[in-house]
């Protein structure tokens, strides 16, 4: 992600980012990448797959 080691340069470059406005194209371009590999509801169906398995 970042290839800041000091915990305060990591911190100001976090905050720096989170005063960045994004174009509505990234915004969705982020919530698909987010909504595919960080899914609640599918991770929360692949960990009952693999407890309960089919």
């Amino acid at each position: 992600m970042c290839d800041k080691d000091d915990p305060d340069d990591f911190r100001n470059a976090v905050a720096g980012l989170l005063q960045q406005d994004y174009a509505a194209t990234q915004q969705e371009l982020r919530k698909s990448v987010l909504d595919r590999d960080f899914s609640n509801r599918k991770n929360a169906g692949k960990l009952a797959g693999m407890i309960f398995i089919d």
